[in-house]
C-alpha cells in the first residue's frame, strides 16, 4: 500500500507570536487589575495596553482594539517611550492575526518595524503572517532578520524551524533546532520540530526519540502522534504506530491522510474491514485524496473486488497517482 505524506500544519494558532508577548505582565485577575489601573491613572497609556491584552486573551477583540487605540493616542500625545508604543503595535498585530485579518496585522507589524527597526520581535511575528499568506520569501527574510538582530531569540528559531519543516527544508529545520536547543535545552517544542524533521528525512529512530520527549510535555498535540506513528510504522512497530495514529484521531487530527495511514497499518495486520472503513473515511473527508482511492483500490483488488478496484485506481489516476495509472493500464 502507498504511504500518504503527513505534514505539520503551519502555526495557525500563532504560538510563536504569542510567546513573544513578554512586554507587559498580565495578572490572573487581569481585567480587574488593569481596569483599576486605568481608572486611577486615565492618562497613562500602559494601563490601556495591558487591559487590551487582557480582553484579547478572552477573545474580546473589539474591546481590545478600542483600548489599544486609546493607548496609542496617549503615547503619541504625551511623547511616551518608543518601546511602549512598539508594544501596542505588536499587540494590535497579534490581535488582528488571531481574527485572521492578516492585512491589518501586517500594517501594525510594519509600524513596529519602522518605529524600532533594531528589535527582533516584529520581524518574527510579521514573518509568521507572511508564511500564513503563502509568501515564503518574505517570511524567511523576516525570520532571518529577527535572528540576525538577536541570535539568542528562541521564538525566531522556532518560527524559522517550523517554516523550514513545512517547506521541505528538513536539514535546515534540524540545524535551527540544534542551535535553539543549545540555548534552551529543555524546550520540548524544539524537540517536536526536530523530531518531525527527522521523520521526514527517514531518520526514524531519532524522530521517535525527539517526538517522545515532545509528547511527554504536550500529550494533546495530535501532529506529534501522527509523525511518531509514521516513524513506528516505518520501523515495523505496528502496534505502536496504530496506538499513535488512533490517539491523533481521538485528539482531533481529522485529516484524510491520518485515516489513510492507519488504514494501511490495519491492512498490514490483515484487518481488512477496519482498513476499508479508514480509507472510506479518508475519501469522505477529502474527496480528492488520491491516496485514499489508491489504497482502497489496492485493498479491493486483494479482496477480489476487481470492478471496485478498477474504479478506485481510475479515480486515483485522475488525481495524479501514477502507480494507479500503471495498474489501470495493466488491467489491474
Amino acid at each position: 500500500m502507498n504511504k500518504a505524506i503527513v505534514l505539520v500544519p503551519i502555526l495557525l494558532a500563532l504560538v510563536s507570536a504569542g510567546a513573544t508577548l513578554e512586554r507587559n505582565h498580565v495578572f490572573q485577575d487581569d481585567v480587574g487589575y488593569w481596569g483599576d489601573v486605568v481608572g486611577k491613572s486615565p492618562l497613562k497609556p500602559r494601563g490601556y495596553n495591558s487591559l487590551g491584552m487582557a480582553y484579547a486573551s478572552r477573545g474580546m477583540y473589539d474591546k481590545a482594539f478600542e483600548l489599544y487605540s486609546t493607548s496609542m493616542a496617549l503615547y503619541k500625545m504625551r511623547g511616551g517611550s518608543k518601546q511602549g508604543l512598539y508594544n501596542v503595535y505588536i499587540n494590535n498585530g497579534l490581535a488582528y492575526a488571531n481574527i485572521r485579518s492578516y492585512g491589518k496585522a501586517i500594517e501594525y507589524y510594519n509600524m513596529a518595524v519602522s518605529l524600532l527597526p533594531d528589535i527582533p520581535v516584529a520581524y518574527n511575528d510579521r514573518g509568521i503572517i507572511h508564511a500564513l499568506q503563502q509568501r515564503p520569501k518574505q517570511a524567511l527574510d523576516d525570520f532571518s532578520r529577527s535572528l540576525a538582530l538577536d541570535p539568542t531569540f528562541i521564538d525566531a528559531y522556532h518560527s524559522r524551524g517550523f517554516f523550514f519543516l513545512n517547506t521541505g527544508r528538513y536539514d535546515d529545520a534540524i540545524l535551527d533546532m540544534i542551535s535553539a536547543l543549545h540555548l534552551k535545552p529543555d524546550d520540548p517544542s524544539l524537540y517536536g520540530i526536530r523530531g518531525c524533521a527527522y521523520v521526514k528525512k527517514g531518520q526514524y529512530e531519532k524522530g521517535i526519540e525527539d517526538l517522545t520527549r515532545a509528547i511527554t510535555a504536550f500529550p494533546t498535540s495530535s501532529s506529534y502522534y501522527v509523525n511518531r506513528g509514521t516513524a513506528y510504522d516505518a520501523t515495523g512497530q505496528l502496534a505502536s504506530a496504530m496506538r499513535d495514529l488512533t490517539m491523533a484521531l481521538l485528539l482531533g487530527a481529522r485529516d484524510a491522510n491520518t485515516y489513510v495511514n492507519r488504514g494501511i497499518i490495519y491492512g498490514k495486520q490483515g484487518l481488512s474491514v477496519e482498513a476499508m472503513k479508514d480509507f472510506e473515511q479518508a475519501i469522505l473527508l477529502e474527496p480528492a485524496n488520491a491516496a485514499g482511492y489508491f489504497n482502497r483500490g489496492y485493498l479491493n483488488r486483494r479482496l477480489g473486488n476487481l470492478k471496485a478496484a478498477r474504479n478506485d485506481f481510475t479515480k486515483a489516476c485522475s488525481l495524479g497517482e501514477k502507480t494507479a495509472c500503471a495498474a489501470v493500464q495493466d488491467g489491474l
